[in-house]
Order: C-alpha cells, then sequence, then structure tokens
C-alpha cells in the first residue's frame, strides 16, 4: 500500500514539474515585448485560446484556436493590438506580428499581419508599410463567404489578399462578404488557376467601387487594375 501510495506521489509531481517547465517556456515568448503581448488577454475572450506561439528572427507568430462563430471575439484581440500599437509608436519598427486564426481541426485559415511577410518580400509599394497596426488579411474566398454567410462577421483592415485555387467556381454572389469591410483601401488579387482578372475586378465594383485593386504576378509584382 506505501509503496503504490508512494508511486501515485512520484507520477503527481513529475506532473507538476512538466506543468512547470511548459509554462516556463511560454513565458520566454516575446520576452522583449511582453509589455504588448500581455495586453491581448487572448485566452480570455469567448472561444478562442492560444494554439501556438514562435518567434523567428524579429518574426513573431500567434496561432489562435478560433472556428468562424469566435471570429467577433479574435477582432477583439486584434482591436487590443492596435490600440498598443497606437499608444507606442515605434514598438513595432523592427519586428513583424502575424496573428493566424486555426480551426479546431488544426486547419489555419485567416493570417493578420502589420508587415509584408515572405509571400509578398518583392513587393515593396511604399503604402505597404504601416506604423504597426493589423492591417493586413489573408484568406482564402471560401472561408470569407463562410464567415459572412453565417456569422455575418466584420472585418476592420484596411488591405485584403483574396487567394483562391479555383477563382473561376465563384460568382458574384460569393463576393458579398466585401460589404462587412469597414476600412478597406486596397484589394491584392492572388489566385491561380484560370480566371479573367477584368470579371473579377467588375464584380469587386459591384460592393466597393473606391478601393484600389492589384493583382500578384507570377514575378511578385504587383499589377494596379484600379
Amino acid at each position: 500500500m506505501e509503496k503504490k501510495k508512494s508511486q501515485i506521489l512520484t507520477v503527481v509531481s513529475l506532473i507538476i514539474l512538466c506543468l512547470g517547465i511548459i509554462g516556463c517556456g511560454r513565458n520566454q515568448e516575446f520576452a522583449e515585448y511582453k509589455e504588448w503581448y500581455n495586453t491581448l488577454h487572448i485566452n480570455r475572450h469567448k472561444g478562442i485560446s492560444v494554439h501556438a506561439l514562435s518567434e523567428d528572427e524579429g518574426h513573431f507568430q500567434i496561432s489562435v484556436k478560433c472556428n468562424p462563430e469566435h471570429l467577433d471575439s479574435f477582432n477583439e484581440v486584434i482591436q487590443a493590438h492596435n490600440d498598443f500599437a497606437s499608444a507606442h509608436p515605434g514598438y513595432f519598427d523592427n519586428v513583424s506580428v502575424e496573428y493566424d486564426t486555426v480551426y479546431s481541426s488544426g486547419a489555419g485559415y485567416f493570417r493578420f499581419f502589420n508587415k509584408p511577410h515572405e509571400d509578398f518580400s518583392g513587393l515593396n509599394a511604399d503604402w505597404m508599410q504601416c506604423d504597426g497596426t493589423i492591417m493586413y488579411l489573408q484568406g482564402n474566398i471560401q472561408d470569407f463567404t463562410i464567415a459572412y454567410n453565417e456569422h455575418q462577421t466584420e472585418f476592420s483592415e484596411s488591405v485584403l489578399i483574396l487567394e483562391s485555387e479555383d477563382p473561376g467556381h465563384y460568382s458574384e454572389v460569393d463576393y458579398e462578404f466585401l460589404k462587412q469591410f469597414a476600412n478597406l483601401e486596397r484589394i491584392i488579387i492572388k489566385y491561380s488557376g484560370e480566371y479573367d482578372m477584368d470579371d473579377v475586378v467588375q464584380i469587386i465594383n459591384k460592393y466597393t467601387s473606391e478601393v484600389s485593386v492589384y493583382e500578384v504576378l507570377e514575378d511578385y509584382e504587383l499589377k494596379q487594375w484600379r
């Protein structure tokens, strides 16, 4: 009996030790930028939680487990980031920050960031610089359609990077989610497969006629269509 009790205590002690090690590891993430990270309180928001954290040569990546029905909670995290960035000019001058939303299955779907990441390293338009706030949102048209049709999700980002591997499959009604962008200034089309850019621009015009529209070419140059 005493031997069994001793074994149980040993197992419990090991579990506590492992949890402590994991906790300490997490506390080391973004060590020099704790003031910012501690204002986000991601796990306190309804329906979302931190999925993974990573830091690599000035690039901070935060993956958040968040199904589309809880994107409103996620948007509160983005607002907390933007409030901090606005109150601390220059704080993010030397770092890029990316927030990724992840389905409960583990698959990612939206990427929010403050500076162009490696996919757009060849793009150097003046307007692609920013003050540290999250101004870019990248995602597949299918996921935006789900967020709109099922949850009427609103977005505040000013630059939308729209992707699709089968853009010819989508019609005018599938772009209706564009009405949910209150501050949209630019749309970057990053499609693969067959599509007619004239048709895409014509559809976009029906929902938002004042934004600039660009297409990412094969050499990652930007072509402006409007």
